[in-house]
This record gives structure tokens, sequence and C-alpha cells, in this order.
């Protein structure tokens, strides 16, 4: 059994060092000249979505799941996008999204700032790798009396 079983572990990110995951990330995608649109996921992909976008000067469009489930070819154009989350956790929430966003898109990137060490979907870019038992605390959750 692990020591961390059913535990989380709080893991704090600050305002300097998300924007800093951000923009190396935001560094590695500028090789790939054929991105046309960021497609961030509500809501976690909001903050690094608009972000990168200002960073790498790409449109960004935001989507939520069911918007996704429900949307057909005139909601998108046929270009390379990029598909953008906070973290690859469990990586549900980006099979979900990659293989319906196929069907809309001529090419899908991934990308995140974090994923766990047991997700079972690694995005094509990411900053960094943290344990399953981390629970990362954005800086956008943390209020003047410590962690929300």
């Amino acid at each position: 059994m692990d020591i961390h079983e059913g535990k989380h572990v709080n893991f704090p990110v600050s305002w300097e060092e998300y924007e800093k995951e951000v923009k190396g990330v935001g560094d590695k995608l500028k090789k790939e000249k054929s991105l046309k649109e960021i497609v961030a996921l509500k809501r976690g992909g909001l903050i690094g979505g608009v972000l990168l976008s200002h960073y790498l000067n790409l449109p960004l469009k935001v989507l939520s799941i069911d918007k996704l489930l429900n949307s057909t070819q005139e909601d998108f154009q046929d270009i390379n996008v990029l598909l953008w989350d906070d973290v690859s956790d469990g990586g549900n929430t980006f099979t979900i999204a990659k293989n319906n966003l196929k069907k809309f898109y001529a090419d899908v990137l991934t990308a995140s700032v974090y994923i766990t060490d047991e997700t079972r979907f690694t995005p094509d870019y990411y900053s960094r790798i943290v344990p399953k038992h981390y629970w990362i605390v954005f800086p956008w959750e943390i209020n003047m009396e410590g962690i929300v």
C-alpha cells in the first residue's frame, strides 16, 4: 500500500511560478509553426490558455467538454490547433477532448503545465511531472487567508 493512498498533499503554485511554467511550454511550442489556434478547456485551461494565447499571439477558443461533445463541423475550421488544459491528472479529459477535436480539426497537438506520474494521457508538451497524490493549488485558488 502506498503511504500516500487516500491522502493529498497540497502543492501550492505561485503566479510567478505558473507564468514561468506556461512560458516554458510556450517556448517549446514556438517551433510548431502550423498552429493556428489554441483550444482551452473550461475551467482549468482558461487562465493558462489566455497566457499562452498572448505569448504565442494565437487566437483562443474556449470549450467545455459538454459543448465539444455536442458540436458540429460548422463550429470549427479545418486548421491545426493546440488543445490546452492545466493538468493531465488521470488523462480522461484530454483523451475525450482530443478524440472529439480530431473530428473537426486538421491536426490536434496537446499541452499542459502539469501531468501526474500516473496519468494515462501524456500531452505532446508539458512543463512538469508531479506525484499523483499532489493536489495542485493554482494561484487563483489561493485567497488572503491561505488555500481555498
